[in-house]
């Protein structure tokens, strides 16, 4: 069977917000993601590694609980070092190394969202020989995944 990609356009999280301004700032300022479409009430989207975070108000009738969105920093040192300073943030878990080879933090959003950033942990060891990116910081290059 040839395989077909029928997925190629966009990927976009939605996530259902309590209070959508507070929730725009969060990922606008705190996060510094980059809007790409202010539709008033109705929501707002944030450019996010090649797809989009999308924020709606809740009101709908889709149940929502908390969901995970992982964004991969192009230096996960640095983008600790840059968000952690921002008042009001809610660091769930420090600036930390897992066995299975990436280096993490996790945020909450306002919503209780876990916010997970990371970096493979043999781009952190690049980092720490000199290797700088073209735009350095916590730019986003990867999302990842959603929490059932």
């Amino acid at each position: 069977m040839q395989h077909r990609d029928y997925f190629e356009k966009e990927v976009r999280t939605v996530l259902c917000v309590r209070d959508l301004e507070r929730s725009r700032n969060f990922y606008q300022q705190t996060l510094e993601l980059v809007p790409v479409w202010d539709g008033g009430m109705e929501g707002c989207r944030f450019a996010a590694a090649g797809g989009a975070v999308e924020l709606r108000p809740s009101g709908t009738n889709l149940p929502q609980g908390p969901t995970t969105i992982m964004l991969e920093a192009d230096n996960v040192d640095d983008c600790y070092s840059r968000l952690a300073k921002k008042p009001g943030l809610h660091v769930y878990e420090h600036i930390a190394d897992r066995p299975y080879g990436i280096r993490l933090f996790q945020l909450l959003d306002p919503d209780e969202n876990v916010i997970v950033i990371f970096s493979w942990s043999r781009d952190v060891m690049e980092y720490q020989h000199g290797w700088q990116p073209t735009v350095p910081g916590c730019s986003v290059v990867n999302t990842a995944q959603w929490r059932m």
